[in-house]
């Protein structure tokens, strides 16, 4: 298998080296982890444009204010607590998360999501070792919870805990698996991926990280393109112009051997996606102020986001070639969530953009 090449090493391995604090997203369990483990996982175009069903600030605001006033009738409610501290860690609250989480795990301490929800939060608030601890106990718990895929989440901990050993995430992975080939490297796509929707999806270090992956195999057509177009978005999040103009390098790279799409007809197209994606949020956030006025603002989101909706967007490439087609569902597509445990790095902050 091709290994990922390291690209500005000054921005990506002098990030892992730094002693800084660091930190991570990981798989949160509430009440829309469960609706999405029965619907279409989003795919790697929709994550790299920000094209899929999310909730935003306003909405995880009001679900504090109803998850806070059920739990005065129904204190010992394992449910409304997970969605209690998701929301919470929604909106910033780490420490307020962790603290929820204590609560339930005082009721349920063998409980999977109990584990796997501190664990996740621990790791946001950049406490890596008790993340470790809270991720390692809901494995011994549920080892094939997410099918299969939680490994995932320590191991990403792990290579940030150890960063600077590894040139990139792609090269940890294939380090740590004996059975490194195509369905390691997916797999990790689709942990990647998982993190990007329930995290933060336009993290230009996540967007590296799945460039990273998609580059690590054989390079397909639809791979190159979806890498180039993750390199791009990540240049365009980033305020570092050497950044920038890294990213940008490394995205003509992925392209280099395409004999279908050059860049600029890639750029064009991303720019047509997120013009897309953007509309689609746009009215979805409004629609969810809207929402807020209900009687159930969570049952009205749900009919009209979940019930059947198509949310794929079509590419401007297809006319072109495959474009982002065949790889975006190979390695997004689940039939229900898998979800991944990636770090990103708070190294500076002012530079890069987040």
């Amino acid at each position: 298998m091709r290994r990922a090449r390291c690209f500005a090493a000054e921005l990506l391995l002098g990030a892992m080296v730094a002693a800084v604090p660091v930190r991570a997203s990981a798989c949160i369990w509430d009440r829309d982890t469960v609706a999405m483990e029965r619907r279409r996982f989003p795919g790697a175009l929709h994550m790299i444009t920000g094209h899929f069903v999310h909730h935003g600030r306003e909405f995880y605001e009001w679900r504090i204010e109803d998850r806070t006033r059920r739990l005065e009738q129904r204190p010992d409610d394992v449910a409304l607590l997970d969605d209690l501290a998701a929301a919470y860690d929604k909106t910033g609250e780490h420490d307020a998360a962790i603290e929820t989480m204590e609560r339930a795990r005082a009721l349920a301490p063998d409980r999977y999501e109990t584990q796997a929800n501190l664990g996740t939060f621990h790791a946001h608030a950049g406490n890596f070792d008790q993340a470790l601890v809270h991720i390692e106990r809901a494995l011994e718990i549920n080892p094939q919870a997410h099918f299969g895929r939680e490994r995932y989440q320590a191991l990403l901990i792990r290579y940030l805990k150890e960063r600077g050993r590894s040139s990139s995430f792609a090269d940890y992975v294939f380090e740590h698996d004996p059975n490194e080939g195509i369905e390691e490297q997916q797999a990790a796509i689709k942990g990647v991926l998982g993190m990007m929707h329930f995290g933060k999806h336009d993290s230009p270090l996540l967007l590296e990280a799945l460039a990273n992956l998609l580059e690590a195999g054989p390079l397909y057509e639809d791979a190159a393109q979806l890498a180039a177009r993750a390199y791009l978005r990540a240049s365009q999040l980033v305020e570092d112009p050497a950044a920038r103009r890294a990213y940008r390098a490394r995205a003509k790279d992925a392209l280099s051997h395409s004999e279908r799409v050059t860049f600029r007809q890639v750029e064009s197209a991303l720019g047509v996606e997120l013009d897309r994606a953007n509309a689609f949020v746009s009215k979805m956030r409004a629609d969810e102020s809207d929402f807020l006025d209900t009687d159930d603002p969570e049952a009205a989101f749900d009919a009209a986001y979940f019930e059947g909706m198509d949310l794929s967007p079509p590419s401007p490439l297809e006319d072109i070639g495959s474009g982002a087609a065949w790889f975006s569902s190979a390695a997004g597509g689940l039939a229900g969530l898998t979800v991944l445990l990636w770090g990103v790095a708070a190294v500076r902050r002012r530079r890069r953009g987040f």
